[in-house]
């Protein structure tokens, strides 16, 4: 009887373990995503200004941020998509990154790492640019 307690006491301890490295892990994993979701807020002009660049901004009234697109980029920064004045077609895709300026690593600002356009996005502000001649 008292070996069928002890192992009891083991296999509860045991999963207490697991159960406690798992929420470490998950809030880690919570606490950097929501680090990211606030990066991209606070730079979101950075993304605004690539875009006005690729065409007119008088056609560009609101970017929209897909929150579920934002993933840590494998080489550094991070990646996500969104798209433009409340259209899902006119979508685009970016990345954020900070880029080491000086020996001791310090960084500088963040930086666009290039916005990516579809098609339909390049249409809607080549169409701008045109109309605006």
């Amino acid at each position: 009887m008292k070996k069928k307690h002890n192992f009891s006491l083991v296999i509860a301890i045991i999963l207490l373990i697991i159960v406690a490295v798992a929420g470490k892990i998950y809030m880690d994993k919570k606490s950097f995503n929501d680090e990211m979701v606030k990066v991209v807020n606070d730079n979101k002009s950075i993304i605004e200004k690539e875009l006005k660049a690729k065409g007119t901004s008088k056609r560009i009234h609101k970017i929209n941020i897909d929150y579920t697109t934002i993933k840590r980029n494998p080489m550094g920064g991070i990646m996500f998509g969104g798209f433009v004045n409340g259209e899902k077609k006119l979508a685009f895709s970016t990345g954020l990154t900070k880029y080491i300026m000086s020996e001791n690593g310090e960084y500088s600002d963040v930086q666009s790492t290039g916005v990516d356009i579809t098609e339909e996005l390049d249409d809607y502000l080549s169409e701008g640019v045109a109309s605006d001649k």
